[in-house]
């Protein structure tokens, strides 16, 4: 007889230890992260008697936790990206900080200074608040720039702990493929510890995965850029912007050559990536604002007599900026961007592309996001062109090559940049420089009242006839 009472029952008693060691890995790590439940299967001697192999297997969907996987990138991106855009939202709309108040309380002082021109303590009054409102606008748009600079921490912190998760999955996976297959189940607990280094990529970036029939998993980019192959894991690298070197991006290694990635990955990585290129337009946006109503204050102050009897000057001097040249340029051209005096409405929120199609001709490109449109062209000499529509001037100096390109930021420092032209409350013109009075030997009922002012030059405007 192939098998006797002793071996049955002891092939019966070392299949109810296995299922005892089972149930108790079972208990002892209910609390522990990533652990999956185990279960152990029998099955009968196919030579006789007792008790036969046993498996021991994870009881996990594997369908249910690539979803999970996908709805945690998922998550992790919007609350990212909120958290971010949350600080920016408090920051413009809190009462002590927002640009609001500051406009409000600057209109309100030149109210009160319209409705009494001569007092000293309203015109003290006004020039205070105008020194505010510059004290705001650059204030803002530092605050700005430093959270720009924190989310590109982030970003690099970001890749430094995906890159860590990448060589820790690859480990995993190659402990997994040694591993003997035939054992007690106690290397499940390895594919478990690699599934919890998959989730927690899963938070920082958007990936597939594809299992093995050995029990090894690969990772990918849910766009097909592979990240865990069966050779080894691929390391990624933040790179500096180009021209401007705090638009850094990320970049891919694939064998002798490199790749830069879109980033649009999903996860925590991705939701920094959308802030930040949210948080941009917001603060050109600020600029924007900040030269347009500059110049509408200096163009209105123009317009009338300071208390010196002269007509009035600018009240708010005007940001200048310098073209970002690309790292491929051959030539030496440079590019310096100043606004159009009375043409600061015409300004927008808009980055431009300087494009030298050969050393003296050029095209302009408003940038639009990650399109760009083609605006007008022109040529040196002059070295200054005027784009009108738009309200800025260019002031083009060295020699620039065929291919070169300057990238134009005017409004993204401009509030920044901005500071007031005057120290004098003497300075504001509140009177008109013209009166018109009725004589008091007139007969008639005539009168005659200012419109308004064409002409602040110095060029006499009348001719006088002896």
């Amino acid at each position: 007889m192939g098998s006797d009472l002793l071996s049955i029952g002891s092939s019966g008693v070392l299949a109810q230890q296995k299922m005892l060691w089972t149930t108790s890995n079972n208990i002892s790590n209910v609390n522990t992260q990533g652990y999956t439940r185990q279960a152990t299967t029998l099955y009968t001697n196919t030579s006789g008697l007792g008790v036969g192999v046993s498996q021991t297997d994870r009881l996990i969907n594997s369908y249910a936790q690539r979803e999970v996987w996908r709805d945690t990138s998922t998550v992790e991106y919007y609350q990212t990206a909120y958290e971010q855009m949350y600080s920016t939202d408090q920051l413009l709309s809190s009462s002590s900080s927002s640009i609001n108040t500051a406009l409000s309380s600057y209109f309100s002082a030149f109210d009160t200074a319209n409705e009494n021109p001569s007092s000293s303590s309203s015109r003290e009054a006004l020039l205070s608040s105008v020194t505010s409102m510059v004290e705001r606008f650059q204030s803002l748009s530092g605050s700005l720039s430093t959270q720009y600079k924190t989310i590109n921490s982030s970003i690099e912190g970001e890749v430094k702990d995906i890159n860590t998760l990448l060589g820790g999955i690859n480990e995993l996976n190659q402990q997994i493929a040694r591993a003997d297959k035939s054992s007690d189940g106690s290397t499940l607990n390895i594919v478990d510890q690699r599934d919890e280094l998959i989730r927690q990529l899963s938070e920082k970036m958007d990936i597939r995965t594809v299992a093995q029939s050995n029990g090894t998993t690969l990772v990918n980019l849910s766009t097909g850029q592979s990240l865990v192959l069966s050779s080894g894991a691929a390391t990624l690298a933040v790179t500096s912007g180009d021209p401007d070197a705090q638009q850094t991006g990320l970049q891919l290694p694939g064998g002798s050559s490199k790749s830069n990635l879109n980033t649009k990955v999903g996860g925590s990585l991705g939701g920094n990536f959308e802030a930040r290129d949210q948080l941009g337009p917001v603060q050109r946006e600020l600029g924007q604002l900040a030269i347009a109503l500059a110049d509408a204050t200096n163009e209105q102050n123009k317009q009338g007599m300071t208390l010196n009897n002269q007509l009035g000057t600018d009240i708010f001097t005007l940001p200048t900026s310098t073209g970002l040249p690309s790292s491929q340029n051959t030539g030496t051209g440079s590019i310096n961007v100043s606004f159009i005096a009375g043409e600061g409405s015409k300004v927008t929120a808009n980055d431009f592309e300087i494009r030298f199609t050969s050393a003296t001709a050029f095209e302009v490109y408003k940038l639009d996001g990650n399109s760009s449109s083609l605006v007008t062209s022109g040529s040196t000499p002059p070295s200054q062109f005027d784009l009108t529509d738009y309200g800025l001037q260019f002031d083009i100096s060295g020699t620039p090559a065929a291919g070169d390109v300057i990238t134009l930021q005017p409004t993204k420092n401009a509030a920044a940049g901005l500071s007031a032209a005057i120290s004098s409350t003497d300075d504001f013109a509140l009177a008109a420089p013209v009166i018109g009075s009725a004589s008091s030997s007139n007969y008639g009922s005539g009168t005659i009242a200012l419109v308004d002012v064409y002409n602040t030059g110095s060029s006499p405007v009348l001719t006088v006839v002896a």
